[in-house]
């Protein structure tokens, strides 16, 4: 468990909490040390890095989305061959779908 009494909007708990994951799983740092360095990074954080950390997010939703898209494609495809009131999954085989990536890893997974 990782607390702290620095009272911080929602916002700014968000950009804390990335660097603190970041400052523990990519720099090793101990709990303590990483919340330590995450709240002087903030401190110290100008509002175009903030802008650039921003759009970078933007950037990944719009791909997860993106794939999250072409992953449900094929699952509408399929269901839409049956009837509106039919039961396309009643039975183990019934419903197979083709493979489905994955947004996560990325892996293809099948229905």
């Amino acid at each position: 468990m990782i607390a702290s009494l620095w009272s911080i909007a929602d916002y700014t708990t968000a950009l804390v909490m990335m660097k603190l994951y970041e400052n523990i799983y990519r720099h090793r740092q101990s709990k303590a040390a990483a919340l330590r360095n995450a709240q002087l990074w903030l401190k110290d954080l100008a509002a175009g890095e903030v802008l650039k950390l921003l759009k970078a997010k933007e950037e990944v939703l719009e791909y997860s989305e993106r794939r999250a898209r072409e992953d449900i494609s094929p699952v509408r495809r399929a269901v839409s061959l049956h009837d509106a009131a039919a039961k396309p999954f009643s039975t183990p085989t019934s419903g197979r779908i083709p493979a489905v990536r994955c947004v996560m890893t990325g892996r293809s997974r099948y229905g």
